[in-house]
């Protein structure tokens, strides 16, 4: 009995915990930096049509600047776009240095967004995690950033440790997979422990 309770719960687990992901494109580090405006591809397979992620942070030298309230955007502010096959993944202007606010125009549903911003022409971070659909074959992944051609020692960008998996990144099992498994192991210890009082002589 124990040994089946225990094979149940593991067999539960196993069923109900999300798959590992398969990584597409990996660049670890920081790439060269580029002045704005100015754009990287890159080219990867997936197996399958389907969804995936994408991970990276950019870095910012200089003054990077955000929408500013007294201009429009393309006047004042440098605007990032993410480009999956043709199509806007992400777009908006972050602030990383410079002058402005943070807007986020088009982004995926269950993507996160941090930026962090230096002193003024100190640069900054913005580290993203974006849900995306990918298509079986050939992908091309493009991160472009349009503005003033201010020198690559005043607005310059670089893209760090870039990953694209494919299915779900998790491998952490999921909490309606732990009640699981801890259900199973309790029916597994009751079920002992119910044989081992039926063992005990009188």
């Amino acid at each position: 009995m124990f040994k089946l309770l225990t094979g149940v719960a593991l067999a539960l687990a196993v069923s109900t915990g999300p798959a590992s992901a398969a990584v597409l494109l990996s660049e670890s580090g920081v790439s060269e930096f580029r002045p704005t405006p100015g754009s990287y591809t890159f080219f990867f397979d997936a197996s399958a049509d389907g969804a995936g992620t994408i991970d990276f942070s950019l870095v910012a030298l200089g003054s990077i600047d955000g929408l500013n309230a007294a201009c429009d955007l393309g006047d004042c502010a440098d605007s990032f776009n993410l480009i999956l096959n043709g199509s806007d993944v992400f777009y908006g202007a972050l602030r990383m240095g410079g002058l402005g606010d943070d807007v986020v125009f088009i982004s995926p549903s269950g993507a996160t967004l941090t930026v962090q911003s230096g002193a003024a022409g100190q640069g900054g971070t913005a580290t993203f995690f974006l849900p995306v659909q990918l298509r079986a074959g050939s992908n091309t992944l493009t991160f472009a950033y349009a503005g003033y051609d201010q020198g690559i020692d005043d607005e310059s960008w670089a893209i760090a440790d870039l990953l694209v998996r494919d299915g779900s990144p998790a491998l952490v099992p999921e909490p309606a997979t732990w009640a699981l498994l801890i259900a199973g192991f309790g029916l597994a210890g009751g079920a002992l422990r119910r044989r081992n009082a039926l063992a005990r002589p009188a």
